[in-house]
């Protein structure tokens, strides 16, 4: 086999899983955060915060978290299962590549702080045990 084409082909690999990863935290962490904004727009201020708000801040966060990790760590040479050296992605993609998910890491930051701030918010409304009913419109 062409040692260039495998070369190519060890490091499509991981960059392809970085681009995975980042979209993946990137639409869990939108979903999040456009979650949070509906449930105050709908003058829910008092009402527990759904599971479903902390499993996609928590998915994205995760995944751009593991994205920036690996990217981290694929910057060191490590040695392929044929011995051969592989290289991270490190031109101008493996870059935005990197950038991208450190940005997506500090969305999911804020989207994992706003939902714990609304549950706190609501945990803190219904001490009373006063039950909180939404409103929209």
């Amino acid at each position: 086999m062409d040692p260039i084409t495998t070369a190519r082909r060890g490091r499509a690999t991981p960059f392809a899983i970085l681009v995975a990863l980042t979209v993946l935290a990137a639409a869990c962490t939108t979903g999040a955060l456009v979650q949070a904004e509906r449930h105050l727009l709908a003058a829910c201020e008092g009402s527990p915060v759904p599971w479903s708000h902390f499993a996609l801040a928590y998915a994205g966060f995760g995944a751009a978290a593991l994205a920036v990790l690996l990217h981290v760590l694929g910057r060191r040479r490590v040695r392929g299962s044929d011995g051969a050296r592989v290289a991270a992605p490190t031109g101008r993609a493996g870059r935005v590549t990197a950038v991208a998910s450190g940005v997506v890491l500090l969305a999911g930051a804020l989207a994992l702080f706003s939902d714990h701030q609304q549950a706190s918010m609501a945990k803190e409304a219904n001490s009373g045990n006063v039950l909180v009913v939404c409103t929209s419109g």
